[in-house]
Protein backbone atom coordinates (compact mmCIF):
# COMPACT_ATOMS: atom_id res chain seq x y z
CA UNK A 1 0.00 0.00 0.00
CA UNK A 2 1.17 3.93 -0.71
CA UNK A 3 1.28 5.77 2.30
CA UNK A 4 0.11 9.03 1.74
CA UNK A 5 -0.45 12.37 4.14
CA UNK A 6 -1.68 15.80 3.42
CA UNK A 7 1.04 18.07 3.51
CA UNK A 8 -0.24 21.71 3.55
CA UNK A 9 2.72 23.40 2.27
CA UNK A 10 0.92 26.80 2.63
CA UNK A 11 3.36 29.85 0.25
CA UNK A 12 2.34 32.43 -1.96
CA UNK A 13 3.55 33.95 -5.28
CA UNK A 14 3.47 37.17 -6.73
CA UNK A 15 1.25 37.84 -9.86
CA UNK A 16 3.25 39.58 -11.89
CA UNK A 17 6.11 37.41 -13.44
CA UNK A 18 10.07 39.12 -14.28
CA UNK A 19 11.63 37.32 -16.77
CA UNK A 20 14.65 34.70 -16.42
CA UNK A 21 14.63 36.01 -12.64
CA UNK A 22 13.57 35.22 -8.96
CA UNK A 23 10.07 36.60 -7.68
CA UNK A 24 10.63 37.26 -4.78
CA UNK A 25 8.03 39.26 -3.59
CA UNK A 26 4.50 38.14 -1.91
CA UNK A 27 0.91 38.81 -1.44
CA UNK A 28 -0.01 36.76 1.44
CA UNK A 29 -4.18 36.04 1.79
CA UNK A 30 -5.58 35.84 5.23
CA UNK A 31 -8.55 34.19 4.24
CA UNK A 32 -6.10 31.72 2.30
CA UNK A 33 -8.64 30.76 -0.47
CA UNK A 34 -5.98 31.06 -3.09
CA UNK A 35 -2.83 29.76 -1.24
CA UNK A 36 -0.79 27.08 -3.32
CA UNK A 37 -0.97 23.75 -1.54
CA UNK A 38 0.60 20.06 -1.62
CA UNK A 39 -0.48 16.82 -1.48
CA UNK A 40 2.18 14.40 -2.04
CA UNK A 41 2.71 10.62 -2.30
CA UNK A 42 5.83 8.45 -1.64
CA UNK A 43 5.83 5.19 -3.77
CA UNK A 44 5.75 2.17 -2.19
CA UNK A 45 9.41 1.17 -0.57
CA UNK A 46 11.20 -2.05 0.00
CA UNK A 47 13.41 -2.45 2.74
CA UNK A 48 16.47 -0.98 2.86
CA UNK A 49 17.81 2.78 3.07
CA UNK A 50 14.49 4.63 0.52
CA UNK A 51 12.56 7.13 1.37
CA UNK A 52 9.20 7.19 3.46
CA UNK A 53 6.89 10.09 4.42
CA UNK A 54 8.68 9.63 7.77
CA UNK A 55 11.82 10.74 6.53
CA UNK A 56 9.84 13.80 5.14
CA UNK A 57 8.42 14.94 8.42
CA UNK A 58 11.90 14.55 9.66
CA UNK A 59 14.05 16.30 7.60
CA UNK A 60 11.20 18.74 4.75
CA UNK A 61 12.01 18.90 0.99
CA UNK A 62 13.07 21.38 -1.52
CA UNK A 63 10.21 22.72 -3.74
CA UNK A 64 10.47 25.67 -6.59
CA UNK A 65 8.22 26.49 -9.13
CA UNK A 66 8.22 28.94 -12.62
CA UNK A 67 5.82 29.79 -15.31
CA UNK A 68 5.62 32.52 -17.89
CA UNK A 69 9.77 33.19 -17.72
CA UNK A 70 9.70 33.34 -13.63
CA UNK A 71 11.12 31.41 -10.86
CA UNK A 72 8.96 31.03 -8.02
CA UNK A 73 10.17 30.29 -4.30
CA UNK A 74 13.28 29.09 -5.14
CA UNK A 75 15.01 25.85 -3.15
CA UNK A 76 12.81 26.65 -0.26
CA UNK A 77 12.33 23.95 2.23
CA UNK A 78 9.00 22.63 3.45
CA UNK A 79 8.82 21.90 6.80
CA UNK A 80 6.29 19.79 8.55
CA UNK A 81 4.36 21.25 11.25
CA UNK A 82 2.67 18.68 13.10
CA UNK A 83 0.30 21.07 15.27
CA UNK A 84 -0.20 22.85 12.40
CA UNK A 85 1.02 26.86 11.56
CA UNK A 86 -0.54 30.12 10.80
CA UNK A 87 -3.93 28.95 12.05
CA UNK A 88 -4.13 26.08 9.97
CA UNK A 89 -3.63 22.39 10.16
CA UNK A 90 -0.45 19.72 10.41
CA UNK A 91 1.31 19.88 7.19
CA UNK A 92 4.18 20.64 5.33
CA UNK A 93 4.74 25.21 5.57
CA UNK A 94 7.21 27.12 3.39
CA UNK A 95 8.77 30.37 5.21
CA UNK A 96 6.46 32.53 3.31
CA UNK A 97 2.83 32.19 1.54
CA UNK A 98 2.47 32.55 -2.03
CA UNK A 99 -0.33 33.06 -3.33
CA UNK A 100 -1.75 31.55 -7.06
CA UNK A 101 -0.65 33.41 -10.30
CA UNK A 102 -2.93 34.18 -12.76
CA UNK A 103 -1.13 31.45 -15.32
CA UNK A 104 -0.28 28.14 -15.32
CA UNK A 105 3.01 26.79 -12.33
CA UNK A 106 5.45 23.63 -13.43
CA UNK A 107 6.17 22.36 -9.54
CA UNK A 108 9.48 20.52 -9.05
CA UNK A 109 10.43 18.72 -5.99
CA UNK A 110 13.42 16.81 -4.55
CA UNK A 111 14.19 14.78 -1.67
CA UNK A 112 16.46 15.01 0.50
CA UNK A 113 16.90 18.68 -0.21
CA UNK A 114 21.21 18.02 -0.13
CA UNK A 115 23.06 15.80 0.04
CA UNK A 116 25.76 15.11 3.12
CA UNK A 117 28.99 17.73 2.60
CA UNK A 118 31.44 14.86 2.95
CA UNK A 119 30.19 12.88 0.14
CA UNK A 120 29.54 9.62 2.29
CA UNK A 121 25.53 10.04 0.67
CA UNK A 122 26.60 9.80 -2.80
CA UNK A 123 27.67 13.57 -4.87
CA UNK A 124 27.19 15.86 -7.71
CA UNK A 125 27.49 19.39 -8.76
CA UNK A 126 24.82 21.86 -9.02
CA UNK A 127 24.67 25.19 -10.73
CA UNK A 128 22.91 28.06 -11.34
CA UNK A 129 21.16 29.62 -14.41
CA UNK A 130 24.32 30.84 -15.45
CA UNK A 131 25.80 27.90 -15.10
CA UNK A 132 28.11 29.00 -11.70
CA UNK A 133 28.25 26.13 -9.26
CA UNK A 134 26.35 26.21 -6.23
CA UNK A 135 28.48 25.01 -3.33
CA UNK A 136 26.36 22.43 -1.10
CA UNK A 137 23.85 22.12 -3.75
CA UNK A 138 23.10 18.96 -5.91
CA UNK A 139 20.29 19.90 -7.98
CA UNK A 140 20.75 22.34 -11.09
CA UNK A 141 18.08 25.44 -11.63
CA UNK A 142 16.44 25.61 -14.58
CA UNK A 143 17.51 27.42 -17.74
CA UNK A 144 15.56 29.35 -20.34
CA UNK A 145 16.20 30.37 -23.76
CA UNK A 146 17.80 33.36 -24.55
CA UNK A 147 14.96 34.88 -26.48
CA UNK A 148 12.53 34.29 -23.87
CA UNK A 149 10.62 31.48 -25.75
CA UNK A 150 10.54 29.69 -22.78
CA UNK A 151 12.80 27.05 -20.76
CA UNK A 152 15.43 25.66 -21.75
CA UNK A 153 16.49 23.16 -19.53
CA UNK A 154 14.82 22.15 -16.20
CA UNK A 155 16.00 21.14 -12.63
CA UNK A 156 19.13 18.71 -13.39
CA UNK A 157 21.80 16.72 -11.40
CA UNK A 158 24.74 16.69 -12.73
CA UNK A 159 27.91 14.06 -12.70
CA UNK A 160 26.04 11.95 -9.79
CA UNK A 161 27.82 9.24 -8.22
CA UNK A 162 26.71 6.82 -5.74
CA UNK A 163 28.62 6.03 -2.52
CA UNK A 164 30.57 3.05 -2.61
CA UNK A 165 29.12 1.85 0.75
CA UNK A 166 25.51 1.09 0.23
CA UNK A 167 24.48 1.40 3.76
CA UNK A 168 25.22 5.17 3.02
CA UNK A 169 23.87 5.47 -0.71
CA UNK A 170 20.85 7.73 -0.81
CA UNK A 171 17.55 7.27 -2.34
CA UNK A 172 16.64 10.29 -4.21
CA UNK A 173 13.19 10.89 -5.30
CA UNK A 174 11.73 13.48 -7.40
CA UNK A 175 8.42 15.17 -8.22
CA UNK A 176 7.22 17.29 -10.92
CA UNK A 177 3.67 18.75 -12.23
CA UNK A 178 2.12 21.30 -13.50
CA UNK A 179 -1.59 23.30 -12.31
CA UNK A 180 -3.23 26.60 -12.34
CA UNK A 181 -5.50 28.69 -10.13
CA UNK A 182 -8.46 27.67 -12.35
CA UNK A 183 -8.12 23.87 -11.10
CA UNK A 184 -5.90 23.84 -7.67
CA UNK A 185 -7.42 27.46 -5.47
CA UNK A 186 -8.55 25.95 -2.56
CA UNK A 187 -7.46 22.16 -3.66
CA UNK A 188 -3.50 20.84 -2.86
CA UNK A 189 -1.39 20.16 -5.43
CA UNK A 190 -0.50 16.52 -6.17
CA UNK A 191 3.25 15.97 -6.00
CA UNK A 192 3.90 12.35 -7.04
CA UNK A 193 7.23 11.38 -6.05
CA UNK A 194 9.44 8.88 -8.62
CA UNK A 195 12.42 6.88 -7.32
CA UNK A 196 14.99 8.25 -9.75
CA UNK A 197 18.06 5.56 -8.96
CA UNK A 198 17.65 1.20 -9.52
CA UNK A 199 17.34 -0.74 -6.22
CA UNK A 200 19.93 -3.49 -6.22
CA UNK A 201 19.98 -7.00 -3.80
CA UNK A 202 21.51 -10.25 -3.63
CA UNK A 203 20.54 -13.60 -2.53
CA UNK A 204 22.46 -17.26 -2.01
CA UNK A 205 20.85 -20.68 -1.69
CA UNK A 206 22.28 -24.29 -2.20
CA UNK A 207 19.66 -25.27 -4.67
CA UNK A 208 20.73 -28.99 -4.61
CA UNK A 209 23.35 -31.58 -3.98
CA UNK A 210 24.94 -32.76 -0.52
CA UNK A 211 28.49 -32.86 -1.49
CA UNK A 212 29.55 -29.15 -1.95
CA UNK A 213 29.51 -26.46 1.40
CA UNK A 214 30.01 -23.04 0.36
CA UNK A 215 31.17 -20.48 2.59
CA UNK A 216 30.77 -16.60 1.01
CA UNK A 217 32.61 -13.71 3.23
CA UNK A 218 32.50 -10.49 1.16
CA UNK A 219 30.41 -9.97 -2.26
CA UNK A 220 31.43 -7.01 -5.05
CA UNK A 221 29.67 -5.26 -7.80
CA UNK A 222 32.81 -4.69 -10.46
CA UNK A 223 33.48 -2.27 -13.12
CA UNK A 224 29.68 -0.34 -12.98
CA UNK A 225 29.32 2.79 -14.87
CA UNK A 226 28.80 5.35 -11.87
CA UNK A 227 28.83 8.60 -13.21
CA UNK A 228 25.50 10.16 -14.63
CA UNK A 229 23.68 13.27 -15.12
CA UNK A 230 19.88 12.93 -14.52
CA UNK A 231 17.32 15.43 -16.01
CA UNK A 232 13.74 16.36 -14.45
CA UNK A 233 12.10 16.42 -17.55
CA UNK A 234 13.24 15.40 -21.60
CA UNK A 235 10.26 17.70 -22.77
CA UNK A 236 8.07 20.95 -20.74
CA UNK A 237 4.65 18.19 -21.22
CA UNK A 238 7.00 15.50 -18.59
CA UNK A 239 5.27 15.54 -15.02
CA UNK A 240 5.31 12.50 -12.68
CA UNK A 241 1.06 12.89 -12.40
CA UNK A 242 -0.50 9.23 -11.21
CA UNK A 243 -0.34 7.09 -8.31
CA UNK A 244 2.36 4.27 -8.38
CA UNK A 245 0.56 1.08 -8.69
CA UNK A 246 0.91 -2.72 -8.71
CA UNK A 247 -0.29 -2.07 -12.30
CA UNK A 248 2.78 -4.39 -14.21
CA UNK A 249 1.03 -3.45 -17.43
CA UNK A 250 1.64 0.34 -17.05
CA UNK A 251 3.78 0.91 -14.48
CA UNK A 252 4.49 4.64 -13.21
CA UNK A 253 8.42 5.20 -13.70
CA UNK A 254 10.59 7.70 -14.88
CA UNK A 255 11.47 6.73 -18.13
CA UNK A 256 15.40 5.43 -18.42
CA UNK A 257 16.06 8.48 -21.00
CA UNK A 258 16.07 10.86 -17.93
CA UNK A 259 19.66 9.30 -17.24
CA UNK A 260 22.63 9.96 -19.29
CA UNK A 261 25.80 7.44 -18.14
CA UNK A 262 29.17 9.67 -18.30
CA UNK A 263 30.90 6.78 -19.86
CA UNK A 264 34.64 6.32 -19.53
CA UNK A 265 36.34 7.66 -22.80
CA UNK A 266 39.99 6.43 -24.11
CA UNK A 267 41.74 8.67 -21.78
CA UNK A 268 39.89 7.33 -18.34
CA UNK A 269 38.86 3.70 -19.03
CA UNK A 270 39.81 1.89 -15.83
CA UNK A 271 39.50 -1.60 -15.66
CA UNK A 272 40.48 -3.37 -11.76
CA UNK A 273 41.34 -0.10 -9.92
CA UNK A 274 40.66 -1.22 -6.89
CA UNK A 275 41.40 2.07 -5.32
CA UNK A 276 38.16 3.22 -7.07
CA UNK A 277 40.23 6.11 -8.47
CA UNK A 278 37.75 6.26 -12.21
CA UNK A 279 34.34 7.50 -10.75
CA UNK A 280 33.20 6.38 -14.23
CA UNK A 281 33.76 2.52 -12.89
CA UNK A 282 33.14 2.12 -9.61
CA UNK A 283 33.07 -1.12 -7.36
CA UNK A 284 30.81 -1.17 -4.76
CA UNK A 285 31.46 -3.83 -2.02
CA UNK A 286 30.33 -5.67 1.06
CA UNK A 287 32.24 -7.43 3.68
CA UNK A 288 29.71 -9.33 4.91
CA UNK A 289 29.52 -9.33 8.99
CA UNK A 290 29.42 -13.16 9.53
CA UNK A 291 30.07 -15.63 6.49
CA UNK A 292 27.58 -16.88 5.23
CA UNK A 293 27.61 -21.24 5.08
CA UNK A 294 25.73 -23.02 2.43
CA UNK A 295 25.42 -26.31 3.73
CA UNK A 296 24.42 -29.41 1.77
CA UNK A 297 20.99 -30.12 1.16
CA UNK A 298 19.06 -33.40 -0.30
CA UNK A 299 19.42 -33.84 -4.04
CA UNK A 300 16.39 -32.12 -5.48
CA UNK A 301 16.03 -29.79 -2.41
CA UNK A 302 16.58 -26.21 -1.73
CA UNK A 303 18.41 -24.74 1.14
CA UNK A 304 18.10 -21.71 2.77
CA UNK A 305 17.95 -18.55 1.30
CA UNK A 306 20.45 -15.89 2.81
CA UNK A 307 20.56 -12.10 1.65
CA UNK A 308 24.23 -11.00 1.19
CA UNK A 309 24.03 -7.44 1.97
CA UNK A 310 22.76 -7.79 5.18
CA UNK A 311 19.26 -8.21 6.26
CA UNK A 312 16.76 -6.04 3.78
CA UNK A 313 20.19 -4.87 2.20
CA UNK A 314 20.09 -3.05 -1.31
CA UNK A 315 22.70 -1.18 -3.01
CA UNK A 316 21.07 2.18 -5.15
CA UNK A 317 22.83 2.94 -8.31
CA UNK A 318 22.09 4.68 -11.25
CA UNK A 319 19.80 2.82 -14.18
CA UNK A 320 21.71 1.91 -17.18
CA UNK A 321 21.59 -0.81 -19.92
CA UNK A 322 24.56 -3.49 -20.14
CA UNK A 323 24.06 -4.02 -23.68
CA UNK A 324 27.04 -3.33 -25.88
CA UNK A 325 30.39 -1.57 -25.87
CA UNK A 326 31.37 1.65 -24.67
CA UNK A 327 34.10 2.46 -27.95
CA UNK A 328 36.32 0.22 -29.93
CA UNK A 329 34.51 -2.81 -28.60
CA UNK A 330 35.47 -2.52 -24.96
CA UNK A 331 32.82 -4.23 -22.83
CA UNK A 332 29.90 -2.97 -20.81
CA UNK A 333 28.90 -6.47 -19.46
CA UNK A 334 31.62 -9.32 -18.62
CA UNK A 335 31.32 -11.84 -21.16
CA UNK A 336 32.23 -14.76 -18.78
CA UNK A 337 35.51 -15.10 -20.76
CA UNK A 338 39.37 -14.60 -20.31
CA UNK A 339 38.37 -10.92 -20.81
CA UNK A 340 38.75 -8.20 -17.57
CA UNK A 341 36.19 -5.67 -18.93
CA UNK A 342 32.85 -5.17 -18.25
CA UNK A 343 30.79 -5.21 -14.94
CA UNK A 344 30.19 -8.72 -13.43
CA UNK A 345 30.13 -9.75 -9.52
CA UNK A 346 33.00 -11.25 -7.85
CA UNK A 347 31.99 -13.33 -4.55
CA UNK A 348 35.17 -14.23 -1.85
CA UNK A 349 34.49 -17.78 -0.89
CA UNK A 350 35.80 -21.09 0.06
CA UNK A 351 34.17 -24.31 -0.95
CA UNK A 352 34.48 -27.83 0.85
CA UNK A 353 33.98 -30.81 -0.79
CA UNK A 354 32.72 -34.22 1.54
CA UNK A 355 35.15 -36.53 1.53
CA UNK A 356 34.71 -39.97 -0.06
CA UNK A 357 34.21 -41.93 2.99
CA UNK A 358 33.55 -39.70 6.01
CA UNK A 359 34.58 -40.93 9.07
CA UNK A 360 31.71 -40.75 11.27
CA UNK A 361 33.85 -40.65 14.70
CA UNK A 362 35.84 -37.56 13.00
CA UNK A 363 35.13 -34.11 13.72
CA UNK A 364 32.54 -32.68 11.49
CA UNK A 365 35.38 -30.70 9.57
CA UNK A 366 37.29 -33.42 9.09
CA UNK A 367 35.03 -34.88 6.71
CA UNK A 368 35.42 -32.03 4.08
CA UNK A 369 38.16 -31.08 1.83
CA UNK A 370 38.38 -27.76 0.67
CA UNK A 371 38.34 -27.77 -2.93
CA UNK A 372 38.61 -23.96 -3.94
CA UNK A 373 40.79 -22.13 -3.85
CA UNK A 374 42.99 -25.06 -4.48
CA UNK A 375 46.71 -24.89 -3.78
CA UNK A 376 47.26 -23.25 -7.76
CA UNK A 377 44.78 -20.67 -7.39
CA UNK A 378 44.92 -16.85 -6.04
CA UNK A 379 44.58 -16.35 -2.81
CA UNK A 380 42.98 -13.37 -0.64
CA UNK A 381 45.33 -12.85 2.88
CA UNK A 382 42.97 -14.34 4.66
CA UNK A 383 43.25 -17.72 2.39
CA UNK A 384 39.49 -17.21 0.76
CA UNK A 385 39.22 -17.07 -3.31
CA UNK A 386 37.59 -15.57 -5.72
CA UNK A 387 34.83 -16.62 -7.54
CA UNK A 388 32.63 -14.47 -10.46
CA UNK A 389 29.20 -14.51 -12.03
CA UNK A 390 28.24 -12.61 -15.29
CA UNK A 391 25.81 -10.05 -14.14
CA UNK A 392 23.74 -10.82 -18.15
CA UNK A 393 25.14 -14.27 -17.86
CA UNK A 394 21.51 -16.05 -18.88
CA UNK A 395 18.87 -15.46 -21.39
CA UNK A 396 15.90 -13.71 -20.04
CA UNK A 397 17.82 -12.23 -17.31
CA UNK A 398 17.84 -8.41 -16.81
CA UNK A 399 20.44 -6.57 -19.20
CA UNK A 400 18.63 -2.91 -18.14
CA UNK A 401 18.13 -1.72 -14.72
CA UNK A 402 15.29 1.04 -14.61
CA UNK A 403 14.18 3.98 -12.34
CA UNK A 404 12.16 2.44 -9.64
CA UNK A 405 12.80 -0.37 -10.21
CA UNK A 406 14.33 -3.46 -7.46
CA UNK A 407 16.20 -6.14 -8.74
CA UNK A 408 16.60 -9.24 -6.69
CA UNK A 409 19.83 -11.42 -7.67
CA UNK A 410 19.37 -15.09 -6.50
CA UNK A 411 22.83 -17.13 -6.53
CA UNK A 412 21.59 -21.01 -7.08
CA UNK A 413 24.68 -23.05 -5.84
CA UNK A 414 24.34 -26.69 -7.05
CA UNK A 415 27.36 -29.87 -6.62
CA UNK A 416 28.15 -28.65 -10.59
CA UNK A 417 28.16 -25.18 -10.32
CA UNK A 418 29.84 -22.70 -8.25
CA UNK A 419 31.25 -19.83 -10.57
CA UNK A 420 33.72 -19.22 -12.68
CA UNK A 421 37.45 -18.22 -11.89
CA UNK A 422 37.77 -14.21 -11.14
CA UNK A 423 38.51 -12.63 -14.36
CA UNK A 424 41.32 -11.18 -12.39
CA UNK A 425 42.54 -14.14 -12.44
CA UNK A 426 46.04 -14.22 -15.38
CA UNK A 427 45.90 -17.64 -15.99
CA UNK A 428 42.31 -19.16 -14.54
CA UNK A 429 40.09 -16.01 -15.46
CA UNK A 430 37.03 -17.32 -16.83
CA UNK A 431 37.09 -20.52 -16.24
CA UNK A 432 34.59 -22.89 -14.83
CA UNK A 433 35.89 -23.91 -11.44
CA UNK A 434 34.21 -26.84 -11.01
CA UNK A 435 32.63 -29.00 -14.16
CA UNK A 436 29.28 -26.47 -14.42
CA UNK A 437 28.70 -23.29 -14.41
CA UNK A 438 26.99 -21.41 -10.94
CA UNK A 439 23.33 -19.87 -12.61
CA UNK A 440 20.88 -17.13 -11.27
CA UNK A 441 17.56 -15.80 -11.39
CA UNK A 442 16.63 -12.57 -11.37
CA UNK A 443 13.15 -10.99 -9.98
CA UNK A 444 11.68 -7.55 -10.56
CA UNK A 445 10.96 -7.31 -6.68
CA UNK A 446 10.80 -3.27 -6.99
CA UNK A 447 9.31 -0.16 -5.69
CA UNK A 448 6.45 -1.42 -8.37
CA UNK A 449 6.59 -5.31 -7.50
CA UNK A 450 7.12 -6.47 -11.96
CA UNK A 451 8.55 -10.46 -11.15
CA UNK A 452 11.12 -11.81 -13.89
CA UNK A 453 11.40 -15.35 -14.47
CA UNK A 454 14.41 -15.81 -16.87
CA UNK A 455 15.45 -18.81 -18.88
CA UNK A 456 17.78 -21.18 -17.39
Amino acid sequence: MLKKTLMTVLAAAAVTACSQVETTSFNPNSEGTDLISFSPVVPKATRGTVTTIAGLQDNGFYVVAYGNNSFYFNRQIATYYADGKDDNGPGFYLPEKYSWPSYELTFAAWYPATLPADGSGGRATAYDKDDNEMPGQYVSQPQWNDDGSGLKNGQEIRGFVPATAHATQTDIVIARTKAAASTHKGQPVTLNFRHILSQVSFKAKKKSGDQLRIEIKEIELRNIPSKGNFSFRKDNSFTTDGNVTSDTSNPQLIPSNHWEIVRPTGSNLTYNDGAGNNVNLQRYKHVLTNPVILEPVAEGTEGTTYELLGEGGNMLLIPQSFIGTYFDSHLLAWNETGSTEGAYLALKMKVWRKVETPDPDADSDKNWTLIFPANDDIKTDDEYGYAAVGIVSQDGCTKVWEPGRHYVYTLNFTDEGVGKHDPENPDKGGDDILGDYIWFTVTVDDWIPTPQTPKL
